[in-house]
């Protein structure tokens, strides 16, 4: 059973400046601006099941605005403050019972045949209900986006808000990892410079 994507987008962005989600990354061959939400889109169409869902938060409007017409669902998560494990939580009560791939918008640098071999993992692993799926970087450490199992996902709920999610991994089985192609998964998009950084990694992709 193929994930469903949950892109979660609930952070004020105060040193960035707007929405993260809604930043432009690229402009492709006809001149056409390219956010972040488009890019996960984009690149996870075909891959997953149901309708994607996207959690917001500290500034849902602008959000709401630009994803009318996009096959996607918005939900809003007032207690987005309390951490993003919160975040987590509400979508999963929101998608029960289904596998998630959780996309932060913070980390959008992520090739389509990385995300495809990721959901092929967890597939062949016959999509394990308590199964943990991370991207690994070259360096050895882990990045975004996460595959999560059902049952695992059943714990956060249990968890504080601010808790880090990485606390599951102790009860996740299996606890698997998928080599990237090329590497950007541990660029965090949270500051006018890291956009910057973002953008170049656009441009070399």
């Amino acid at each position: 059973m193929k994930p469903t994507l949950v892109i979660l987008a609930a952070g004020a962005s105060r040193r960035l400046g707007q929405p993260k989600v809604l930043a432009r990354v690229l402009t492709d061959q006809d001149g056409k601006h390219k956010t972040v939400l488009d890019w996960l889109l984009e690149t996870s169409r075909g891959l997953c099941q149901n309708k994607p869902l996207l959690v917001a938060g500290a500034d849902p409007q602008p959000i709401q605005d630009a994803c009318a017409g996009e096959p996607l669902e918005v939900l809003h998560h007032p207690a987005w403050d309390q951490g993003r494990t919160g975040s987590i939580a509400a979508a999963v009560r929101a998608r029960a019972g289904q596998d998630l791939l959780v996309w932060p918008a913070d980390s959008p640098c992520l090739h389509r045949r990385d995300l495809e071999a990721m959901i092929s993992a967890f597939l062949k692993a016959d999509s394990p209900p308590r199964g943990w799926i991370a991207p690994r970087c070259p360096d050895g450490r882990f990045g975004h986006p996460l595959i999560l199992g059902r049952d695992l996902l059943d714990r956060v709920a249990k968890m504080r808000p601010d808790q880090p999610l990485r606390d599951l991994r102790e009860h996740a089985q299996p606890l698997g990892a998928v080599d990237l192609y090329h590497s950007g998964a541990r660029i965090n998009l949270d500051t006018p410079a890291a956009l910057e950084e973002v953008r170049s990694w656009f441009r070399e992709a």
